[in-house]
């Protein structure tokens, strides 16, 4: 029994080299695809962040253009009564720590 070798045509060589040639620059394509779109999603989280930081900014605006519009004396009760809202909160917020140290200490014990 003999074995026959296939040799390939010099046309079946030139497609394989060109079937090569164009599998390299679908993957070099892929790549730069891959690339391009990690870059997209870069720029898109700086826009979301971008937005974020306009919003608060549009809202500090809005908030001063009330204040404007407010009398010197309305300005003063609406500044007091915030200082009032914030020492509530801090007062509260001791208040939530103690508890939960004395919660603590008294589940130990």
């Amino acid at each position: 029994m003999s074995k026959k070798t296939y040799q390939k045509s010099a046309k079946d060589i030139a497609f394989d080299k060109e079937r090569a040639y164009f599998r390299k620059q679908i993957r070099t394509l892929e790549t730069q695809i891959r690339t391009a779109n990690r870059q997209l999603e870069t720029y898109e989280e700086t826009i979301r962040q971008m937005d974020d930081t306009i919003r608060q900014k549009d809202e500090w605006i809005s908030r001063l253009l009330e204040y404007m519009d407010l009398s010197e004396e309305d300005l003063k009760k609406f500044i007091e009564s915030e200082k009032k809202k914030a020492e509530i909160v801090e007062h509260l917020h001791d208040m939530d720590g103690a508890i939960v140290r004395l919660g603590m200490f008294g589940w130990m014990h």
